[in-house]
């Protein structure tokens, strides 16, 4: 019975500093912790590249649109486009044609061509419940030579960035940010309408 007692007692002491070891060389192996740290970072890391491409993308974006609205501007102002000769629709495609690199979706283009009154305010927005533009007072009249005009076109572009509601546009869809420029100015003083 001594024997046993002593053999328990004996393998109760080779298990016991086994285990212990065991825990504190856990405690001090560092394999894998840049692992970790990564998994940790990697999600708000990734979502902040991301946010920059998407601004990236938009700021280039605003930039062709208002390049399109200067030459847009510059086919009025000289005569070439007239509410006689010119439908909106021939309007758009010689703007989707010419300027926006066939990077936009010609039919999310919103275009106001008005002619205003000199000392009169410019053609208000609106904008519906959902943060849409609210498009029933635009309309297409180019004006006559020497008469004071104003072009706006907007442009609904997409968002990729939505994720648990940091998405840039403040819309109840939060899909897509709203992207326009105006530009007001005099036609020359051409003939004919």
């Amino acid at each position: 019975m001594k024997n046993i007692k002593n053999f328990e007692a004996h393998n109760e002491n080779k298990v016991r500093p086994k285990k212990w070891h065991r825990w504190t060389r856990f405690k001090k192996n560092d394999d894998g912790t840049a692992a970790i740290e990564f998994a940790i970072v990697a999600m708000p890391f990734l979502l902040i590249i991301f946010a920059i491409l998407e601004f990236s993308f938009i700021f280039f974006g605003e930039r062709i649109i208002h390049v399109s609205t200067q030459d847009a501007a510059r086919l009025i102002k000289t005569g070439q486009v007239r509410s006689s000769t010119h439908t909106e629709a021939q309007f758009r495609a010689e703007i989707c044609q010419n300027t926006l690199m066939r990077l936009f979706d010609c039919d999310s283009l919103h275009i106001n061509v008005q002619e205003i009154p000199i000392l009169g305010p410019p053609p208000a927005l609106s904008f519906n419940a959902n943060g849409a533009i609210n498009t029933t007072s635009f309309g297409f009249n180019p004006g006559s030579g020497a008469s004071l005009n104003i072009v706006m076109l907007f442009y609904d572009w997409p968002l990729f960035v939505n994720w648990g509601g940091l998405g840039i546009a403040n819309w109840s869809t939060n899909r897509e940010a709203l992207l326009g420029t105006t530009h007001a100015f005099m036609n020359e003083p051409f003939s004919g309408n």
